[in-house]
């Protein structure tokens, strides 16, 4: 009688959990992606969330143009609640800010160690299926990628509060 009122859905029992989100560029410029999850993703309880890592291929170099809109990108993931940061710049503000560390301006692929596990929100219970991403240079419109086959990879850690 006293488990009568336990949650009889799935549930998960894990002190991290990592995610790991993969998209690539189809048009020169793109800055959106929608990414369908291959199992929905759950979480079940509150969990901070931290950048593992973030892998890029096929961007503009961090000196790219004098504006300075290069020096680093800009996150912005629909379903986890950013409105932690702020910021003087209405195109930063709420959103998650990585550095670009990229020197050359080719076809390799560059690990932006600048973000290495920090926290970027907390997040309550929720079943994702699908999220959209919006990724940019400082600007909060022009793409990080150079060309056509761009693409990244970013890794999160969900750690149970």
């Amino acid at each position: 009688m006293e488990n009568t009122f336990l949650n009889t859905d799935y549930s998960t029992n894990y002190e991290k959990k990592s995610v790991i989100i993969s998209s690539s560029t189809t048009t020169h410029g793109q800055t959106e992606f929608n990414i369908e999850f291959v199992d929905p993703l759950r979480i079940d309880q509150k969990v901070d969330i931290y950048i593992d890592s973030f892998t890029t291929q096929n961007i503009f170099k961090n000196s790219h143009d004098s504006s300075g809109n290069t020096m680093g990108f800009i996150i912005n993931i629909d379903k986890f609640n950013f409105s932690n940061t702020s910021s003087n710049n209405s195109f930063i503000n709420n959103r998650i800010f990585i550095p670009n560390e990229e020197k050359t301006n080719n076809t390799s692929s560059s690990i932006h160690k600048g973000k290495k596990m920090n926290y970027i929100c907390t997040q309550e219970p929720i079943v994702i299926r699908n999220l959209s991403m919006k990724i940019t240079q400082l600007d909060g419109i022009s793409s990080i990628f150079s060309s056509n086959d761009g693409s990244f990879i970013i890794e999160l850690l969900l750690v149970k509060i």
